[in-house]
């Protein structure tokens, strides 16, 4: 969703997140926090349930992530990333956030 300031997306997605019942996964990013490409990684992996542990041992954080997804749809969990503020993610930045999608 795309809408000038104030009209209420980042309410949306806070509802969202608070509604969501046990069968999705929400991983929500503040583009305004998250800035660059390891800090989003991270914070889905935290929002998705991955260790702290495996986290910051993982020598391939990516796989851990793509493994992490096929578990849980393995396990009927839709898992779904909202970002709040997309517009000021660089071009290249979310590209590969789409690339991950």
């Amino acid at each position: 969703m795309v809408a000038d300031k104030g009209f209420g997306k980042s309410t949306l997605l806070t509802e969202l997140q608070q509604r969501t019942g046990d069968e999705i996964r929400l991983c929500f990013i503040d583009a305004q926090q998250h800035t660059v490409l390891p800090a989003i990684l991270g914070q889905c992996l935290v929002c998705l349930g991955v260790s702290s542990h495996k986290i910051e041992t993982a020598e391939y954080p990516i796989q851990v992530f793509k493994h992490r997804l096929a578990q849980l749809r393995q396990s009927s969990i839709t898992p779904v990333m909202l970002i709040d503020n997309a517009e000021e993610l660089n071009v290249a930045l979310r590209t590969e956030l789409a690339r991950w999608l």
